[in-house]
């Protein structure tokens, strides 16, 4: 009769027994199985992954048009009071043609040199030198009002305040509203505004 509990009697035996079992491991031959739960795991992260490009790729493009399709150029803007005519002070908003965008070329907080306004403003200091300031306020991006009483730019969103120099005069905004580059135009109611041709997006 075989006693199977019988203990290998060399140490030559007992080697070879344990080399015998541990042969598959080494060997590569065990492989962890795909099972249905990591098969769906993995389905549904894939479908996640692919659904967010699809969302955010268009957006992309919006904020932050392709090479091929932002072409760099000097928008002309039409001012409702001629240059000569704007009081030491005041300020004239102007709107970007359609399919077009100003860029900013400085600015902090929620702007940024090269994000886009889509309006601006014509503003005269004291010493009549002239400025073109982005709509856009410095701390969520909410267009600013000319308040003429009070020689203010103000937010609606959330009470910033701006002096018509661009400065902050009241929070929550800590940076003052974006420049944007200008020259004259072909008459004194005509400014050229650095922009882009956003080809058909807006």
């Amino acid at each position: 009769m075989v006693d199977f509990a019988q203990k290998p009697n060399t140490r030559a035996e007992s080697k070879a027994i344990s080399s015998e079992v541990e042969q598959p491991r080494a060997s590569g031959g065990l492989s962890r199985p795909i099972t249905r739960r990591n098969f769906i795991v993995w389905y549904l992260a894939g479908l996640l992954t692919a659904t967010l490009v699809a969302i955010v790729m268009p957006l992309l493009v919006f904020i932050y048009p392709p090479e091929g399709t932002a072409k760099k150029k000097n928008l002309p803007v039409t001012l409702q009071t001629p240059i000569d005519k704007i009081a030491n002070g005041d300020a004239v908003k102007v709107e970007a043609p359609k399919d077009t965008g100003f860029v900013m070329i400085d600015g902090g907080g929620d702007n940024a040199p090269g994000k886009i306004a889509f309006a601006a403003y014509a503003v005269k200091d004291t010493a009549g030198k002239l400025s073109v300031f982005a709509v856009n306020c410095s701390h969520l991006g909410c267009s600013v009002s000319l308040s003429a009483a009070d020689k203010l730019f103000k937010c609606p969103c959330h009470g910033s305040q701006f002096h018509l120099n661009g400065d902050v005069a009241h929070g929550p905004a800590a940076y003052p509203l974006s420049h944007l580059g200008w020259k004259q135009g072909a008459n004194p109611t005509q400014i050229l505004v650095q922009g882009i041709q956003l080809g058909g997006i807006v």
